[in-house]
């Protein structure tokens, strides 16, 4: 329990609802609150009361302990996989996008684009702006 009121008002509902959620959960009380933000926090405090229903399996230590000396990443190759295969219908969104706008404007969207370009040439800030962020996220050592 928390021995220190909340100074604002919507603090202070809050906690008094988990303050109550938590004495419900405690003294087994059966009946339904109408509250139901106790009701939730009731439910919160009962389900971290009960053991997990599954523990660690034997190995896990050993496993552990295995993964760090190895040096393997933590995550799992079907995790890295299905990161990868997102990330690979994205770009291949994005070229297919490009396709069709190629297609469907043919050369105007260059016509289109020699303005923007000639603007940037007057705000040569943002152009080595874009560059040394480019640059820098390049040059920085990236975790797979």
């Amino acid at each position: 329990m928390n021995p220190q009121h909340p100074e604002d008002d919507i603090d202070r509902a809050e906690w008094q609802a988990q303050e109550l959620g938590l004495a419900h959960s405690r003294q087994a009380v059966d009946g339904r609150t109408d509250d139901p933000l106790v009701e939730r926090y009731r439910y919160i405090a009962d389900r971290l009361a009960r053991p997990a229903p599954m523990g660690l399996p034997q190995s896990f230590v050993s496993d552990t302990s295995h993964l760090i000396a190895t040096g393997q990443p933590a995550l799992e190759t079907a995790t890295l996989r299905y990161e990868q295969r997102m990330r690979l219908g994205f770009l291949a969104m994005l070229g297919a996008t490009a396709a069709g706008c190629c297609i469907v404007f043919g050369t105007r969207w260059i016509e289109a684009a020699l303005p923007l370009l000639a603007l940037a040439g007057q705000v040569p800030g943002w152009l080595v702006l874009v560059v040394a962020c480019v640059g820098v996220s390049a040059l920085l050592p990236h975790k797979t």
